[in-house]
């Protein structure tokens, strides 16, 4: 890789020369005009402030915490001063980027906002996470869809389920986008709830608006989760 600058939090990004190689070689032998290559972060150290916990820490740099519990083995207690590791915030991007489209997440505005070549496709009122479940700010991506994926956790049931990141490493759930869930007997909930934190996690969206976001967002198009 290459060294290209800091990016969030000043944390240092680089390209892969095989990739931008790639992407050079495709464009010109499509007569593309432009090339895209991904920068990817690196791992980067926080020193611990007066007032600092791994989840404060996490919150602030955009990863679920138990991705900064992994990678700090053994760290119990913080220390003011103390190093903690912080690993890539890009950490959970895993499948190619879809370029020329992005979807953010308001968490304090409790909105759902979707760009296609930088232009507001869509605007609308959405739900996350309760604070004792919160959805994580962060940069993702979609993983998944599926029609209708079940919570064991929860016993819930969530149309257009589209999967967005793994609250915790090395589990196979994640949390997402879907439409107003079902629990047993067909019940549905939070149909009246849009616009206040009501969710596990989830980010939840009308049935009418999943819909449409389920099939324009396909597998690897970038999530950003903001405060």
């Amino acid at each position: 890789g290459q060294n290209f600058g800091a990016g969030k939090f000043g944390a240092p990004r680089t390209i892969r020369a095989d990739e931008a190689a790639a992407a050079l070689d495709s464009a010109l032998a499509s007569g593309a005009a432009r090339a895209f290559t991904r920068l990817y972060y690196e791992p980067m150290q926080h020193i611990v402030q007066p007032g600092d916990t791994i989840t404060r820490i996490a919150w602030n740099y955009g990863l679920p915490y138990p991705w900064i519990e992994q990678a700090n083995p053994g760290v119990s207690a913080l220390s003011v001063g103390q190093a903690v590791t912080i690993p890539p915030l890009d950490a959970q991007i895993s499948l190619p980027i879809i370029p020329g489209k992005r979807i953010v997440v308001s968490l304090s505005q409790q909105r759902v906002r979707v760009y296609e070549n930088g232009a507001l496709l869509w605007d609308w009122l959405a739900s996350t996470g309760i604070d004792s479940s919160p959805t994580w700010t962060g940069v993702y991506q979609i993983l998944s869809h599926v029609p209708n994926a079940y919570a064991g956790n929860w016993n819930l049931w969530m149309p257009n389920f589209m999967g967005v990141y793994y609250p915790v490493p090395g589990v196979d759930f994640t949390n997402g986008f879907h439409g107003f869930p079902t629990r047993s007997g067909g019940r549905l909930l939070w149909t009246n709830d849009l616009g206040r934190r009501v969710t596990y996690g989830c980010i939840l969206l009308s049935d009418t608006n999943i819909a449409l976001l389920y099939n324009w967002a396909e597998d690897g198009v970038v999530v950003e989760i903001q405060a």
